[in-house]
């Protein structure tokens, strides 16, 4: 499932992006927001609502893309609530960014992706 902040536009093109490289989205939602300060105020029982509600549906991960979304905090919680995992682009930048560095260090707490 992939979780947005986005206009249609945006949108469009990034189911299509994903879609492109051979990963289905068969659940979409969005908040369809225009200004990323809009984004940054997304409060986090509305983020976690969307989430259970797209990861509830036949998905094997929940992806919330921007990284204006804060999120983080929530994302262990809710991937014990649906047993899946749920990625944030700042989740997945962080761990990316640790292992170009070279650190294998695993941060439990913080969703399964900064466990691996």
């Amino acid at each position: 499932a992939l979780l947005t902040p986005y206009v249609e536009s945006v949108n469009n093109w990034m189911c299509d992006y994903i879609e492109a490289r051979g990963v289905a989205v068969p659940v979409f939602g969005s908040f369809n927001h225009e200004d990323d300060n809009e984004v940054a105020r997304i409060d986090g029982p509305s983020l976690a609502a969307a989430v259970e509600q797209l990861g509830a549906q036949e998905v094997d991960a929940v992806f919330v893309s921007c990284t204006s979304v804060r999120i983080a905090h929530l994302i262990a919680g809710l991937e014990a609530k649906l047993g899946k995992p749920v990625i944030s682009s700042n989740q997945a930048l962080a761990w990316h960014t640790l292992r170009l560095a070279g650190i294998r260090d695993t941060l439990p707490g913080w969703g399964q992706l900064l466990t691996l």
